[in-house]
């Protein structure tokens, strides 16, 4: 009888870990759209950011005009498709190609072919 318990009680701590990953998982690939992205372009012309596929990420410009840092991985990208973000934001913005199936959530790969645009953050004055 106790080894069933514990059985039991094994199962629902499993079942209760996956569910709090189910819930966990999605909010570390939060994606965004916020408006000052309206209008901003990459190089090729098109929309940096759709309705839900720009993410926040560690992002340095090294060297105008498109040498980044984006969490780590060193990117030389088109220069269009570098913009500066406005002041006021607390972390740069990874915009990924959504063409590419482990470009977007859940693998977010950093790569230039991934690369539809990246703002760098800036400070007061400079954005």
């Amino acid at each position: 009888m106790a080894a069933r318990v514990i059985m039991i009680n094994r199962r629902c701590v499993i079942v209760l870990i996956m569910l709090g990953l189910l819930v966990i998982a999605p909010l570390s690939t939060r994606s965004d759209h916020l408006p000052w992205m309206d209008g901003t372009r990459n190089a090729a012309g098109e929309s940096c950011c759709g309705d839900a596929d720009c993410i926040p990420r560690d992002i340095s410009l090294l060297a105008p005009p498109g040498d980044v840092v984006v969490n780590g991985q060193f990117l030389r990208l088109p220069p269009g498709s570098v913009h500066p973000a406005p002041w006021d934001q607390m972390t740069g913005w990874w915009c990924w190609n959504g063409q590419y199936p482990r470009c977007g959530p859940p693998f977010l790969e950093i790569s230039q072919q991934c690369a539809r645009c990246v703002f760098f953050l800036t400070k007061p004055g400079e954005g």
